[in-house]
């Protein structure tokens, strides 16, 4: 019984991570494809051929990434999120160096890779996302300076407050984004517990033994040494 139940907790854990991919493989390809659409409609100060054909494949694949979730069902592999999360920070740190920079639309991959880990974890992860944005914003903040001027330090002080002030947007929106997917994950981690023992319960335990099941179960949710049930 316990079994059977482990196991079902298993399969909805996994086609709730499936349907959690699903949603940020959609988001993905609409992200690439205004990039796309950006880099055609708007003067960019010189987009070179490199960040277009960065875009394109970038774009490609996420279609492909859309299509496999869609096709695969219910039955990706666990270390799947891991994969496509990585290469969701991956993205900008090789597309933001050969773009405008820091002032370029295409920092908003790092939001859209701070966002994704909220959605798929919890605070620590997304905190660690956030640390490697940062990272990586830093870098192309760096290239991008020495790539416009280089040997000079005249602009030194500008390129570095309007960092600091993408490190502080960064950092507040990562423990804002981290801060409300912890409260989701555990209100849906309570939900899941309350519906597992409510399954417990069978009318033809008795009164007895359903009490017994009910205190073990909330026991369990709340972490608690003891539980005091009052029955009227």
């Amino acid at each position: 019984m316990q079994r059977n139940q482990k196991r079902l907790v298993t399969i909805r854990i996994g086609e709730q991570q499936h349907r959690v991919e699903q949603v940020l493989s959609v988001a993905r390809v609409f992200l690439a494809a205004a990039a796309l659409l950006a880099v055609h409609l708007v003067s960019l100060g010189g987009v070179r051929y490199a960040t277009r054909l960065l875009l394109l494949t970038y774009f490609v694949y996420s279609v492909i990434v859309m299509l496999w979730l869609r096709a695969s069902g219910r039955g990706q592999h666990p270390a799947v999120p891991l994969v496509l999360h990585s290469i969701d920070i991956l993205a900008p740190a090789i597309i933001v160096p050969f773009s405008a920079g820091l002032g370029s639309s295409f920092m908003m991959f790092l939001v859209f890779a701070l966002v994704a880990a909220g959605y798929r974890w919890g605070l620590r992860e997304t905190l660690i996302t956030t640390g490697i944005a940062i990272l990586v914003a830093s870098a192309a903040a760096v290239l991008s300076y020495h790539t416009k001027h280089p040997g000079f330090v005249v602009r030194a002080g500008v390129e570095a407050n309007r960092l600091v002030s993408r490190i502080a947007y960064l950092l507040a929106l990562g423990f804002l984004l981290g801060k409300l997917a912890e409260n989701e994950k555990r209100m849906q981690a309570e939900s899941m517990s309350i519906a597992s023992l409510l399954a417990k319960v069978r009318p033809d335990q008795g009164l007895r033994r359903t009490l017994q099941v009910l205190r073990g179960g909330l026991a369990q949710i709340f972490s608690a040494d003891a539980v005091l049930l009052a029955v009227e």
